[in-house]
This record gives structure tokens, sequence and C-alpha cells, in this order.
């Protein structure tokens, strides 16, 4: 059956602004991932052109050079932990899979036929609803314009089977599942590093002030410096919250799904059942959507002062 000409612009459209959404949200991890290692830097260069400074003399080229050499880093530092533009690309990203999000809820809804699409004239229903989504973000359209947007074929019309297999489970086993495992992995390969530098910085403490001769108890402020910049970082990108709502959101789907595979061997379905079973699913996922996207986009990009 050929789709409609709406259904797969609609259909082009959703597939544009998850692609801009993506771009933006790698945007706002590269800041992140820049200005936690520019800080990681400049601390190091800072310090050891003071110790290098101690041995050879402040006006040592070797010093000087290295504190040239901190002081730049630091001014891309700053251009990097620019609240204003850091917070300008959230609010775009939140936006645009917002709108990627709502676009595909209602190509769903409108290939089961179910609420608004329960009707003799779908196609402009849906039209409609795609232009109304889209007026929204307008003015990201500059962003979009490097997207590759791939020809995809929309799916066909779902029966309330089809739309379980290719809609719940596919967000189950094929998004929510795997997502939670791959942010666990990314957590706790942090944690370890922020451990090391935990456990590394106590036991070079502890050496420091056992030969103070040695001049080392300058990197003590390196290590908690880039310790706790570790810890801004691990809680910026909130690992536990994301993964809690993923796993609540598979479990959510899954119940779900059980409950009507139950009611319907026991033929205690109506066929009306079907939009209200559509409209629970959907919920699910529009609030899941809607939460993490807040926590991200609430969450400040901030970083511990630099420690000299």
């Amino acid at each position: 059956m050929t789709s409609s000409a709406t259904l797969t612009t609609t259909w082009r459209e959703q597939a544009k602004w998850s692609g801009t959404a993506s771009s933006l949200k790698k945007q706002i991890e590269h800041i992140r991932s820049w200005t936690l290692a520019l800080l990681i830097a400049t601390v190091t260069l800072e310090t050891l052109s003071l110790q290098l400074g101690l041995y050879w003399g402040a006006h040592s080229v070797s010093s000087r050079a290295l504190a040239f050499l901190g002081a730049i880093l630091m001014a891309f530092t700053g251009v990097f932990h620019n609240r204003s533009q850091f917070k300008d690309r959230m609010t775009m990203w939140t936006r645009a899979r917002s709108a990627s999000e709502a676009l595909k809820e209602h190509v769903y809804r409108y290939l089961t036929h179910t609420g608004l699409y329960d009707t003799d004239d779908p196609d402009r229903v849906l039209s409609a609803t795609a232009t109304r989504i889209t007026s929204h973000i307008k003015d990201l359209e500059a962003h979009t314009t490097a997207i590759p947007v791939p020809e995809r074929t929309p799916p066909p019309s779902l029966d309330i089977e089809a739309y379980v297999t290719k809609r719940v489970e596919e967000q189950i086993t094929g998004y929510y599942r795997p997502r939670s495992k791959a942010l666990a992995r990314r957590r706790d390969q942090w944690r370890i590093g922020q451990n090391i530098l935990l456990y590394g910085g106590a036991i070079f403490g502890a050496v420091a002030t056992f030969f103070p001769a040695a001049g080392l108890t300058a990197w003590i402020g390196v290590f908690t410096t880039i310790t706790g910049a570790i810890g801004a970082h691990i809680e910026g990108t909130r690992f536990d919250q994301l993964i809690i709502g993923y796993q609540a959101t598979a479990l959510r789907l899954e119940f779900l799904r059980n409950e009507w595979r139950d009611s319907l061997s026991k033929k205690e379905l109506a066929s009306v059942e079907k939009s209200d079973f559509i409209d629970k699913c959907e919920e699910a996922i529009s609030v899941e959507n809607q939460a993490w996207m807040t926590e991200w986009a609430t969450k400040p990009l901030s970083f511990p002062t630099l420690e000299k």
C-alpha cells in the first residue's frame, strides 16, 4: 500500500528534526568534554609553571612559557564555559527533540487510526498537526541545513499487534534497555576514574607531607580540582536520573504490553480499548521524554574553581 504524501512528508520531517536534535546534543556533550579537558590542562600547566619557577626562577623561559600557555587555555575554558551559549544550545536541543518525538507520536497514532486519526480524513488532521508542531521551531531551520536526511519509507498502517511489535517492543528492547546499559557503563567508567584520582590524591598528599622538601604540596590542589571537576561532569550528565527514567519507562511499557496480551488471551477486550491502550503507551513514552529532557535542560554547566 502506497503511503500518502502527507505521511511521507511528516515522516521525513521527523527524521530531519531527530537528526538536528542529535547534532545539537553532540555539541552540548562536546562543550562539557572540552570544558573539562581544558580545565584539567589549565590547572596542570599553571601548577607546573609555579613549580618550575621555584626551581629555575619565576622569569625562566620554561616557567613563563607554561604560564602563558596556561593563560591561553584558561581563556578557551572561559569560552567553552559560557553559560548563556550553553543554555541556548540546551534550549534548542530540547525544542528540536520535543518536535521530533511529537511528530513520531502522531505518525504512530495516524498509522493505528486512533484518537484524532479515527476519522474519514486522517491526512488533513496529520497535516494540520505537523504544521502546528514545526511552526514552533522555524527559528531552528538554520541548524538543519547540514543534517543529512535519509530517505525513509513510512511504516505501513498498523493493527494493534503490529503497533506492539513496531512501537512498544522496539522502544523497550531497541532503545530504553540498551540506552540504560550504555549510560550505566559510561557512568561507572567516570566513577572509576574519579576514585582512582581520589585515592591517588590521598596517597600523593601523604607522600608530599612526609617529604616537604620535594615541593609536591602544590600538586595536591591539582588532584583536588580535577577530582571535583570529574564529579561535576558526572553530576551534570545526570547519569543516575536518566538510567532510572529509562528503566522505569521500559518496565511501564512492558507491563502495558503484558496486560494487553493477558486480556486479549482472556477475550476481555472490546475494540474501543485499542485507542485507550495506545494512549497509555504514548503517554508513558511522552512523559519519559519530557522528564529526561528537563533533567538535562535544567542542569547548569558548572565546574570547581581552579586551585593553585
